[in-house]
């Protein structure tokens, strides 16, 4: 039985990734840990090879880190939403084989190897010459043998040369990349030609199964997995529970069933987890879960942290301080204990004196307490506009330390657009607040547990490619006259 992928060794055009995407399939009964890790190379060559050749994007330099490709304005805009998506799981997965000692299920792998599949059948839709429709059949896989030794050794010396060399194997990788990418530079307008020929006259439909339960099996269960949660009906305490039942919901019976609690040490529920089926907004669970959140603090006494999700898009809303907000999975328990914890210990914003000595011109001092009146009511955005030498950095900096010293922030991403700026904004900092730690991430990447993190860009999309559990509570822009 040809394998799912054995098409692709047919066409030319795409032997930029056809080998990591056969390799993937090859190993998987063998290895599902080395076919997560071909998998997800198989998607960065793959994601590369269209930016190449589409000439709706725009041409990249080959050291553009994975995630920042997938989330470019045009690129999602190219598929279907709920496919790119799930292209996620492939990236985190890979990132976990890669960066942890997590051991991948089989059923993971065989998920990641049918989105790549997904992946790569739309790229064939849009760009193809004789495209077939094709569906990924799991009987497909071939049965692990041993001649699968030598794909494995390669496989898992990968590993060992990222986690000791990361930056020496994506030169490297870069080099064998550079040439196949030139020329489709040169097959761009020829390109767009075909895949508006392509999308006028082919079929293309995208439905995966992805019920509620097929949500929570593959992709909810997967995140709080990978957060650290096990999974444990009767313990309550340091776990997650399925299908609790609470009392006090506005229906007939009075009885509802929370999709997830998560237990925290004390034997109280300190979050709760309402999920939806990946084809819906994320966001509407929203309802659902303050009513499971009111049910759960009538029953213990303590309001619970509210999670809604559809498996890709998550929202975190801690009701009691804040609007709900778009976070990029569930927390893991210390950051959800954390939160909690803030609720006793913060102080009113406008209770904190403005430190002059950091600000002391009219117009700074009335844009940091305007800030500081926004997230009183609520607001966690603030978008102010500043001339250049009115002391944008300075104002930052104030902000940053009101809201330190309020309790109400415990860790700062400070984000520019430049090397230049990135430097001169942790210098000031440092002057301007010289008791907190402080990293600039394009120097010293040991550092990043530091209290406030200075990073251009492309840097910070890197580091979240390939660390986990990363997590800042504010972001400050700094950019051309504008912060953010």
């Amino acid at each position: 039985m040809e394998m799912n992928f054995a098409f692709l060794e047919k066409k030319q055009e795409y032997e930029l990734f056809s080998g990591a995407c056969i390799d993937a399939e090859r190993i998987l009964e063998s290895s599902p840990v080395m076919s997560a890790v071909a998998s997800r190379k198989a998607l960065e060559l793959c994601v590369k090879w269209i930016y190449s050749i589409d000439s709706a994007l725009e041409p990249i330099g080959n050291r553009e880190g994975l995630q920042s490709l997938l989330h470019n304005n045009g690129f999602p805009s190219l598929m279907d939403i709920t496919l790119w998506r799930r292209l996620q799981h492939i990236v985190r997965n890979g990132n976990e084989s890669v960066h942890t000692s997590k051991r991948l299920t089989r059923d993971n792998a065989v998920l990641s190897l049918n989105i790549l599949f997904d992946f790569v059948e739309w790229v064939d839709y849009c760009y193809g010459r004789d495209y077939v429709e094709r569906v990924f059949d799991e009987k497909k896989i071939p049965d692990a043998t041993t001649d699968m030794n030598v794909v494995q050794e390669e496989y898992r010396q990968v590993i060992k040369d990222v986690q000791k060399n990361a930056d020496k194997i994506v030169n490297e990788k870069d080099k064998e990349i550079e040439r196949l990418l030139a020329l489709n530079k040169e097959l761009r307008n020829e390109m767009k030609v075909q895949k508006a020929r392509n999308i006028k006259n082919r079929e293309y439909v995208y439905e995966p199964d992805l019920s509620e339960w097929t949500t929570r099996k593959r992709y909810i269960d997967a995140d709080l997995e990978a957060n650290g949660y096990v999974f444990d009906q009767d313990k309550k305490r340091n776990c997650v529970e399925v299908e609790y039942p609470v009392v006090g919901m506005p229906n007939q019976t009075g009885r509802g069933y929370v999709d997830y609690v998560i237990w925290g040490d004390t034997g109280k529920i300190i979050a709760v987890v309402e999920a939806k089926k990946a084809s819906e907004s994320g966001d509407k669970g929203r309802n659902q879960g303050k009513l499971y959140a009111d049910c759960i603090q009538n029953m213990q006494g303590k309001r619970p942290i509210i999670f809604y999700t559809n498996g890709f898009e998550t929202y975190l809303w801690d009701d009691a301080n804040s609007a709900p907000r778009l976070v990029s999975g569930i927390f893991p328990q210390k950051d959800i204990n954390a939160m909690i914890e803030r609720r006793c210990i913060k102080k009113s914003v406008n209770s904190i004196q403005i430190d002059k000595q950091i600000t002391d011109r009219w117009y700074q001092l009335r844009a940091v307490t305007k800030c500081c009146e926004n997230y009183e009511k609520g607001i966690r955005k603030c978008l102010l506009v500043m001339a250049t030498g009115t002391g944008k950095t300075r104002t930052a900096a104030s902000v940053v330390d009101v809201m330190t010293r309020s309790q109400i922030m415990g860790r700062v991403l400070f984000l520019a657009d430049r090397k230049e700026l990135v430097k001169q904004a942790k210098n000031a900092f440092s002057s301007y607040i010289p008791n907190t730690t402080m990293c600039n991430l394009l120097l010293n990447k040991d550092e990043r547990n530091a209290n406030i993190v200075f990073s251009t860009y492309p840097t910070i999309l890197h580091a979240i490619d390939t660390m986990k559990n990363t997590r800042c509570a504010h972001i400050c822009l700094h950019t051309n006259g504008t912060m953010r």
